[in-house]
């Protein structure tokens, strides 16, 4: 697990995409780690600094990593537009997803209704860079009543889901950021069923959907270091683009 290098799959893709969206930040914990047998390393060596092992400064200098290596590659893909996109937040009370927590609150904005500004480690990584910030965190912890809850197919007795969202909800706000932050470049490139195609002429403006799925193609990565949960490449034809709800 190397804290300071792109995944071979997005080094050996980059050029064919035109929107890429990263994201990580809930699989950084010690169980994971031990369950995958991951070793984290820097420079091509195992990490001896304690320090940096630790894993919320492990993730933040991924995080610092991935952007800085992104945003240095973005002058030779004129075409690509890159994106960070903020946490996803749970909302467990009373216990975690293994202890007991729940999040079946009906009551629209029981925590307040104020939308504050990302301060965070992604905010800060993204500054001074090519890459866009996608803050989606304090909007979506607006919205509780949102995340499956108990009302998952594979439910159990005790455990809750408040991390993944039910659909449609409040992803498809993200969705309507991410196209948002997309539509100025969109005038740029013809619908086409298979991916964007370089063109120097303008076409008329795509619908949202056209634009978030045909004529742009888009790629979400669950995590820098990990595996790759989903991508979509350049040139297979498919729907609007969604994210891994992580």
């Amino acid at each position: 697990m190397h804290l300071d290098r792109p995944p071979a799959f997005l080094q050996h893709y980059l050029h064919r995409f035109n929107v890429l969206v990263l994201n990580t930040g809930h699989h950084w914990n010690r169980g994971k780690l031990n369950v995958n047998r991951w070793v984290m390393y820097v420079g091509g060596e195992p990490i001896r600094d304690r320090k940096l092992a630790q894993i919320g400064n492990a993730k933040n200098f991924a995080v610092y990593s991935g952007i800085k290596w992104l945003d240095s590659q973005l002058p030779h893909h004129p075409q690509l537009k890159a994106f960070f996109r903020t946490i996803s937040p749970r909302h467990f009370s009373n216990g975690d997803w293994n202890t007991g927590g729940r999040c079946d609150n009906t009551i629209p904005l029981a925590g307040g209704d104020k939308v504050s500004q990302d301060e965070s480690v992604v905010a800060g990584a993204v500054k001074a860079t090519r890459v866009r910030l996608l803050d989606i965190t304090a909007l979506s912890q607006l919205k509780e009543k949102g995340h499956i809850s108990q009302y998952s197919l594979k439910a159990s007795d005790g455990v809750q889901d408040c991390l993944h969202w039910c659909l449609p909800s409040i992803p498809d706000t993200w969705n309507e950021i991410l196209y948002a932050q997309l539509k100025p470049f969109a005038l740029l490139c013809p619908i086409s069923s298979i991916g964007c195609r370089s063109s120097s002429h303008r076409s008329p403006e795509p619908s949202p959907l056209s634009a978030a799925g045909s004529s742009l193609c888009c790629i979400n990565i669950s995590s820098i270091n990990g595996k790759v949960i989903y991508a979509r490449p350049m040139g297979i034809p498919s729907g609007p683009c969604h994210s891994y709800l992580y």
